[in-house]
């Protein structure tokens, strides 16, 4: 399914995010958390549900970790500064993706896809 918002199309099938139709290079945390919001647009995510989905063997610092997948994907977005257009900070609760996401229907085949 092709998921819409500003200039952005990410397809969760193939987890790929396209600006103006030209590839977005995101890390795979980066593409779950944005997968995460997308799926759940307007609603807040807490951060420990995020945590539950992104680490779910707690291996690491995850508050530090949060913290740089969120700026890593508002970078790639080009959501930086005081007003976010994509994704809200709620403090020491989560996050809620802002921006009014469309479903576009599923990304057509290419002739030489296999179909399943």
């Amino acid at each position: 399914m092709i998921k819409t918002f500003g200039d952005f199309a990410f397809d969760d099938r193939r987890r790929a995010l396209k600006a103006g139709g030209r590839p977005v290079r995101l890390s795979g945390q980066a593409v779950d958390l944005l997968s995460l919001l997308l799926e759940r647009s307007g609603q807040l995510i807490t951060r420990e549900e995020i945590e539950s989905k992104l680490w779910p063997d707690r291996q690491v610092d995850f508050h530090h970790s949060l913290d740089v997948v969120v700026n890593r994907l508002r970078t790639a977005l080009g959501d930086k500064g005081a007003t976010p257009r994509y994704i809200e900070t709620v403090p020491r609760k989560g996050y809620r993706f802002i921006e009014p996401v469309t479903d576009a229907g599923p990304e057509p085949r290419s002739a030489n896809e296999p179909r399943h």
